[in-house]
């Protein structure tokens, strides 16, 4: 590590104090809408991971009336959080080839974003535990 590196290290101290108490606050930093969709990449697939694998409820339309003994029949619904947060992760490892949709790797990222994106906002209120 050559000085020059180590100095801005330091001087990014500051900072970085700063973001960690914004996160704290409000749940994001500044720095994080530099790249809004970076920070949803880096947030919203473990949050939904976490979401299925605690959930103790389910919408309707997910509730899997096949008794298992495990307790409430949400599998379903912890299946299709898990899906999207997958979708979502694919997409991600596929941006580094994305160029607006003209690459293979670029269409199948965008359609990956649209699909968990759509199945979000149709579950955006049942998202609790």
């Amino acid at each position: 590590m050559n000085i020059h590196h180590l100095f801005y290290e330091l001087t990014m101290i500051p900072k970085r104090i700063k973001w960690f108490i914004q996160r704290g606050r409000r749940g994001y930093s500044t720095c994080d809408t530099w790249d809004v969709g970076e920070y949803l990449f880096t947030v919203l697939p473990p949050m939904l991971r976490q979401l299925a694998k605690d959930t103790h409820g389910c919408p309707r339309e997910f509730y899997d009336d096949t008794p298992s003994g495990e307790g409430i029949e949400c599998h379903l619904w912890s299946k299709e959080i898990t899906r999207i947060a997958d979708d979502l992760d694919r997409a991600h490892a596929l941006q580094e080839d994305f160029s607006g949709g003209y690459t293979e790797h670029g269409k199948e990222a965008q359609a990956l974003i649209e699909r968990a994106f759509t199945d979000l906002g149709k579950n955006l209120n049942a998202l609790w535990d």
